[in-house]
């Protein structure tokens, strides 16, 4: 899953971050609505300038820079997707979306049918084992922005003002991350075919963990905190995360056997086909 992730740079600065990858060019600043503005009479790039997104801390409910590959772009979206038919934020975690419920899911099928895709910018994310508790950060080697694969939904008001918002495509961890997490963020690369499908057909390959561009270290568990927002949130900390690594699973130590019942969004918005069979023999009951 990712539920919380770092940004190391305002939105003023990520354009020319996004254009250090060869296949991108340098994006646009965000139009950022009335809501946004906490000062009126200023133009776009001033309020972007003045509207701070850097955060070593970002967690849902946030408002977060995110780049849409088809208008070379980056707007300002709310984190944690609000269905079309929905006004305002439904009950149900929508910040991550399980990569095997995007076309079975009345809420991602028909995000994904506007063909409504996008790149979430970020400097890593964070990640807590799940036997230990530990937090760990996983970012760039280099570290340049790395990204992942999101699906983005628009409403517009009666005044004519749209808002945004997002969520994070999840899916199951490769083996060489699974010791950490059963579950990661689809990580795509500029130019790579995960990229180039992702917004051209709304598909993913199976997603992959490089260990040569990509690293994974232990940080402090004030990350735990939303209010904690400073960089030594992402400084590495004495762990023995070799040992935790190099450890064999069993049925005794393996996470899928220590996972917490987590609560997948998508079954609230698909007809349970066993339902359908309980009703079936009640009728038949009562003839």
């Amino acid at each position: 899953m990712c539920g919380r992730y770092a940004l190391s740079y305002n939105v003023d600065q990520l354009p020319q971050q996004i254009s250090k990858y060869k296949s991108l060019n340098e994006p646009s600043l965000p139009k950022i609505d009335d809501d946004s503005k906490k000062d009126k009479g200023y133009n776009d790039l001033e309020i972007a300038t003045k509207y701070n997104t850097k955060s070593y801390n970002i967690a849902p409910t946030k408002c977060c820079p995110i780049l849409l590959e088809h208008t070379n772009e980056i707007l300002l979206m709310r984190w944690g997707l609000i269905p079309a038919w929905s006004e305002t934020p439904v009950k149900y975690n929508t910040f991550n979306a399980r990569i095997e419920s995007l076309n079975s899911s009345k809420i991602w099928k028909t995000t994904k049918s506007k063909n409504y895709y996008c790149a979430v910018p970020m400097s890593g994310y964070y990640e807590w084992h799940q036997l230990t508790k530990q937090p760990y950060y996983v970012r760039r080697k280099d570290e340049k922005i790395m990204f992942v694969a999101g699906l983005y939904e628009i409403h517009e008001k009666k005044s004519g003002e749209k808002s945004y918002s997002f969520t994070i495509v999840t899916s199951p961890a490769p083996k060489n991350l699974e010791w950490l997490h059963l579950r990661m963020p689809v990580i795509i690369e500029p130019g790579s075919q995960n990229w180039e499908s992702w917004f051209k057909k709304g598909e993913l390959h199976e997603p992959k963990f490089d260990d040569e561009l990509y690293e994974c270290y232990p940080v402090t568990k004030s990350v735990g905190n939303v209010k904690n927002d400073n960089k030594g949130l992402i400084v590495k900390v004495e762990n023995d995360s070799s040992s935790i690594r190099s450890t064999p699973s069993s049925s005794s130590s393996s996470p899928r056997n220590h996972r917490k019942r987590s609560v997948d969004v998508s079954q609230f918005f698909t007809k349970s086909p066993l339902k359908k069979k309980k009703k079936l023999n009640k009728k038949s009951e009562t003839k």
